[in-house]
């Protein structure tokens, strides 16, 4: 009984981290989904021991709940990677001597 219970939260956790990454992609501008954009590197740190668990405890359908969130993984991971230092930088910072001078004599032009 304990482990068909310890597998049902096993298979509910794997399908919430899905639906995590899923729902964004979709085109809906519902806050709550929209949110879900945020915490990426957050969901790729929970998927890593799911992933783990489901290869060394192998419950009932292992296969088909790594792969969903091993997929899912290399999707978070693909999203967050341009800004990671392992991207080369795109905008590089202007040169010093053409930065302007910080002086109290700028105002508004309205």
């Amino acid at each position: 009984m304990l482990t068909t219970i310890l597998t049902a939260l096993f298979i509910l956790v794997a399908l919430a981290l899905v639906a995590l990454t899923v729902l964004p992609i979709t085109d809906t501008r519902l806050w709550w989904v929209r949110a879900m954009v945020f915490p990426r590197i957050h969901y790729m740190l929970i998927m890593v021991p799911v992933i783990a668990l489901a290869l060394w405890w192998r419950p009932f359908g292992w296969p088909v709940v790594a792969g969903a969130v091993a997929l899912c993984l290399v999707y978070q991971g693909w999203r967050v990677l341009p800004y990671t230092p392992l991207v080369r930088r795109e905008v590089h910072f202007a040169p010093k001597s053409e930065a302007r001078p910080r002086s109290g004599s700028w105002r508004p032009t309205c």
